[in-house]
């Protein structure tokens, strides 16, 4: 994606810089694993997260294991904070998508 793109609903796209997709990424794991081990999702409030990731956007995880696909569920829309969904997404595409 390059810093270009537009969104046709939000207007110019949001383009994480590589250590805001660390983290990102880091949450997605951790509350995966949360979730397999206690069936639950971690705390929600995160006031010490970048706030771009706080913003509400829309998201999509994929899972994929040695290149194959494992589980793929997101959203376009915003829905909630972008953190959230991704923890939210991370779980119901190991979880539940078939």
């Amino acid at each position: 994606m390059s810093p270009r793109t537009v969104d046709a609903l939000n207007g110019p796209s949001m383009i994480l810089q590589p250590a805001e997709m660390s983290v990102l990424l880091d949450l997605a794991r951790e509350a995966l694993e949360i979730a397999v081990i206690r069936g639950v999702l971690p705390e929600e409030s995160r006031e010490d997260l970048p706030s771009r990731l706080r913003e509400e956007r829309g998201c999509f995880v994929t899972l994929t294991r040695r290149g194959d696909l494992r589980g793929c569920i997101g959203n376009v829309f915003p829905a909630g904070p972008l953190f959230r969904k991704a923890q939210e997404h991370a779980r119901a595409a190991a979880l539940h998508d078939t």
